[in-house]
């Protein structure tokens, strides 16, 4: 297991920020255990370049398809900076620039379940060395999404997820999680027992549909009724389009 950090020496002992150098250093802790012990990493990772405030902060890594890890970090340099690791994570390459264009905001990025390809979340911030640095918020849209096979492999146009139109919000963050019904229209094996179910639900609904009278004067339970097929009908569809 590898979990990475970015830690913040402290330049005095004394508890207020300007005690802190902001420029980070990315390090990782490992566990070769399943979690029940923890060390940290034998090298670490700063950025390599003097005029920088951020420094390499809140990283992220994956373990690529050749057994690599790959790991990256937010600066202020316009990227996210890249750096590899070939001995489980106790040693990293220099950082680098990497792919990601970006503000000094987040990379999420995680391998797609029983696929060679990467799904990536980041802001790509548009001719970011040329635009006027900005606090929090106004420089972290658009939100895109995009697909690939890994740092140096081929990687699918980028999509809006939120934004530009709104240039003073601010969109980062994010967590990736692929759940079960995420790939239903694969029709795993394993759900084969949810179709049945919804198809059963739907015999049931069509059966008693032909049940209901078509002439119910009292007008409350006709809203009642037309209500409660419109709100079933509503729920079969939208498990249907998952």
């Amino acid at each position: 297991l590898v979990i990475p950090a970015a830690r913040h020496p402290a330049r005095a002992d004394r508890n207020e920020a300007a005690a802190v150098d902001w420029r980070a250093i990315a390090t990782f802790f490992l566990s070769d255990d399943d979690g029940r012990t923890w060390r940290e990493s034998a090298g670490c990772a700063t950025l390599p370049v003097v005029h920088t405030r951020s420094g390499l902060q809140e990283p992220g890594v994956v373990e690529l398809a050749d057994g690599r890890l790959w790991a990256w970090a937010r600066t202020d340099l316009g990227r996210q900076y890249e750096m590899f690791s070939s001995d489980a994570g106790e040693t990293w390459t220099l950082p680098s620039p990497s792919r990601f264009t970006s503000p000094n905001s987040p990379l999420s990025l995680k391998r797609v379940p029983g696929a060679e390809r990467l799904l990536a979340i980041w802001n790509p911030a548009p001719a970011y060395e040329t635009r006027p640095l900005r606090p929090p918020g106004g420089d972290r849209t658009p939100l895109v999404i995009a697909t690939g096979t890994g740092p140096g492999g081929k990687w699918s146009a980028a999509r809006i997820i939120e934004g530009p139109d709104e240039p003073a919000a601010g969109y980062c963050y994010t967590a990736i999680h692929f759940t079960k019904d995420a790939v239903l229209f694969l029709r795993d094996p394993s759900q084969w027992s949810q179709l049945l179910l919804i198809v059963a639900l739907l015999a049931l609904y069509f059966f008693n549909l032909r049940l209901v009278p078509a002439d119910i004067e009292i007008e409350k339970w006709r809203t009642i009724i037309a209500m409660m097929n419109f709100g079933f009908a509503g729920f079969v569809l939208a498990t249907l389009a998952v």
